[in-house]
């Protein structure tokens, strides 16, 4: 249970559930659902009534601030029958935090230090709202406070050591068809039995199909992985969940190779999410933002002729591009991108969505273009995805 009215204004975007969710599935468990609710008293009250009845464990976050509309604790004390009694320890707690920042807490503070009588405080390393932990009829209720750093961290010492981690099941990263195709390719060919458990996720970078880790109970789980490899090898670009931009980082770094980019329509999103990487450091060297013609021509020394004969969203363009921030930039491999990212800007030749992008390496240039469809910063994303992928290939070859 999400509990603040922010939560329902479409402002604030409700990530605790998001995050608890991937934890648990790394350990083999799942949330049965989840709900947002707002800052509503009687509805709070109602609703922790009806869930703990029908859970075994029930987490809640938020409401456990100072102000008066932070009503969790005194909605779980009347749901629950159990009466609020003052903690001394949490006080003294929260008074050590305001002290380690210089501050001094204000009366309003008093009210964090309330929690049903015969429930546990828990300890907060990142603010002033102590956790309650508390055992109601058959239900284990875990409140929590809804600053998603405080969450992270309560619930990191509080909750998940009761689930150890498990192996995940096999995974595969799949590129280039969408989930109803990938429905019917495994169904035509009988790639996956059907006593197996598996899904599918659908990303921008492509479909993530996994199979559930009850799979390393099978005694035929490596020719299943075989027979996945071989029906879907053509889509197949990675057998771990990870991000194109990171697979790339790790192949240039095997192969001991630099790497540059040279950006129009994605306006530097690509050096974002490579800098963005853990190591990049060692193999990027950095990224030419040619968004004008005037820039294209001066920085990355594409012909004024192919611009005029062309257009900037070309072929020609885009292998220039490549070609010339590699040699500005002085990098085994450029990634180059031009396009139009929309809304408008389109043609009948050259719609919106339609992007170039192409790859330059010491022995060729490699060189696609495709129509992305969704919203501006939908085609920036996927054309950004596509040229990763690209790349990959060329740094295998």
């Amino acid at each position: 249970m999400a509990l603040g009215s922010e939560l329902l204004s479409g402002f604030v975007l409700e990530s605790n559930s998001h995050w608890l969710a991937g934890e648990l599935s790394q350990r083999g468990e799942k949330l049965s659902r989840v709900t947002i609710l707002p800052d509503d008293h009687q509805e709070v009250i109602r609703v922790l009534r009806e869930e703990h009845l029908e859970c075994d464990h029930l987490v809640v976050c938020g409401g456990l601030g100072p102000t008066d509309d932070d009503l969790t604790r005194e909605a779980l004390s009347e749901a629950s029958g159990a009466p609020l009694v003052f903690s001394e320890a949490a006080w003294s707690d929260i008074q050590s935090f305001f002290a380690s920042k210089h501050k001094t807490p204000t009366p309003s503070n008093r009210k964090q230090a309330l929690c049903p009588e015969g429930a546990r405080m828990i300890t907060n390393p990142c603010g002033t709202a102590p956790g309650i932990a508390m055992q109601w009829d058959d239900c284990r209720v875990t409140v929590l406070p809804g600053v998603p750093a405080e969450f992270k961290a309560m619930a990191s010492s509080e909750i998940l050591p009761q689930f150890p981690k498990r192996p995940r099941g096999p995974i595969f990263k799949l590129y280039g068809l969408g989930e109803s195709n990938l429905m019917d390719l495994i169904r035509e060919r009988g790639t996956i039995p059907e006593d197996v458990e598996w899904g599918t996720i659908a990303r921008p970078e492509g479909i993530t199909l996994h199979l559930a880790p009850t799979v390393f109970d099978r005694t035929d789980v490596e020719d299943l992985s075989l027979r996945i490899r071989k029906d879907l090898g053509e889509y197949l670009y990675a057998e771990e969940d990870i991000h194109p931009v990171a697979l790339l980082g790790k192949e240039l770094q095997s192969r001991n190779l630099t790497l540059s980019t040279a950006e129009s329509c994605t306006g530097g999103l690509l050096a974002s999410k490579i800098t963005a990487t853990p190591g990049s450091s060692s193999y990027f060297e950095g990224s030419i933002v040619s968004y004008s013609n005037a820039v294209k021509e001066k920085q990355l020394g594409v012909d004024s002729k192919l611009l005029d004969q062309h257009g900037a969203v070309s072929e020609e363009v885009a292998r220039a591009m490549a070609e010339g921030c590699r040699s500005t930039l002085g990098t085994d491999v450029s990634i180059s991108l031009t396009g139009i990212a929309g809304p408008g800007g389109g043609s009948e030749e050259k719609p919106v969505g339609w992007v170039h992008y192409a790859v330059a390496t010491a022995d060729a240039t490699a060189h696609a273009c495709r129509r992305f469809f969704g919203s501006r910063d939908e085609v920036r994303e996927r054309s950004m995805i596509a040229a990763t992928l690209l790349a990959i290939d060329a740094v295998k070859k």
